[in-house]
């Protein structure tokens, strides 16, 4: 039975668990796959078979835990602004959109509504971001807190991967495949879009009632830098409305990709300053095969051996690994299980 919500209370977060702090994040974030040493006496295609358990390693850089914390802080702030949503949400999606009740000024978060994430291909953005994803709920469904009169399910975290022609037609494409999957509803919304022909400024209506209807927490669009393909007016169309949509509904957006995305900001120092508000984490390969961290990832990696007469990793290996995969996490798992 759900409880009343007390006075004052967001019923957007209330359903939010408390994010983990400090050694309890790090341990969330450390992935080691299950490994027995008993294996090693396997027959040769079931160890073989072992090697692919090695993709779902993960060491918790300082730079993953940073991202975390803010993108939960990203999370719970964008939501405040929008508390009252849920009684202005009798929305259909080509409807117009009456007037939304906001907070009073001074409960508007400070700390800006963007994030972003770059890094160098395979230091696991990809991973760290629906890792995180997995520590909200994949839906929640007010019907209780609207007494029936307005059935609302409000998403926490929507992530979108990035079309590689870089259209915005094809960018809502994306976002209405998305939110169909994630809501298990089968081409639902898609399909809607797709035979209405919708016009750009139309399509961009569309996004922006279906935010408000499903009270999405944060858009998340990962391989960003595939906008890159696209013209520099596409691109700076697309960076533009997704800016408005931020501003506009308070919806807030974490963009995901590799170095190169960050001169699509770059050319316009508004667009820099307001997308990277909220902060923004630069993931990078390992410098030497003596950082720490490295080290230790290597240790992980070589204590899971499926071979009957395991060898000792010395520091000539470890160099030699370094070398080989360029001091990134993807490359190495690559040439170990090589």
């Amino acid at each position: 039975m759900t409880r009343p919500l007390r006075s004052g209370a967001n019923p957007l977060t209330r359903h939010l668990k408390e994010f983990p702090r400090g050694n309890s994040l790090a341990k969330f974030l450390f992935r080691r796959p299950d490994f027995n040493p008993k294996e090693r006496h396997h027959s040769m295609e079931r160890r073989i078979g072992y090697l692919s358990r090695l993709s779902y390693t993960l060491y918790p850089r300082p730079e993953y835990l940073r991202f975390a914390r803010l993108f939960d802080r990203l999370i719970r702030a964008g939501y405040e602004p929008r508390r009252n949503l849920i009684e202005g949400n009798g929305l259909g999606l080509y409807e117009e959109i009456p007037g939304v009740v906001y907070s009073t000024t001074r409960n508007l978060p400070v700390d800006g509504s963007c994030l972003l994430l770059a890094g160098a291909t395979g230091v696991g953005k990809t991973s760290v971001v629906h890792l995180i994803q997995s520590l909200y709920p994949h839906h929640i469904d007010h019907g209780a807190h609207t007494k029936g009169r307005i059935q609302m399910v409000q998403i926490p975290v929507l992530y979108i991967r990035c079309p590689s022609n870089g259209s915005l037609k094809s960018l809502g494409h994306a976002f209405f495949q998305a939110l169909d999957t994630h809501l298990q509803f089968p081409q639902f919304y898609e399909r809607r879009i797709k035979t209405s022909h919708l016009s750009t400024e139309e399509l961009s209506i569309a996004i922006s009632q279906a935010c408000r209807t499903h009270a999405i927490g944060v858009l998340v669009f990962d391989e960003f830098q595939d906008l890159m393909d696209a013209s520099h007016k596409s691109s700076r169309g697309i960076i533009n409305f997704l800016l408005s949509l931020r501003d506009n509904i308070k919806v807030p957006i974490v963009y995901v990709g590799t170095f190169p995305m960050l001169s699509l900001f770059s050319s316009d120092g508004r667009s820099a300053r307001r997308s990277a508000a909220g902060g923004s984490v630069l993931v990078p390969r390992f410098a030497s095969h003596s950082d720490p961290i490295w080290a230790a990832m290597c240790e992980l990696y070589w204590s899971m051996q499926w071979v009957r007469t395991p060898g000792k990793l010395t520091s000539e290996l470890r160099k030699t690994l370094y070398a080989l995969s360029q001091g990134i996490p993807d490359y190495l798992h690559q040439v170990y299980t090589r």
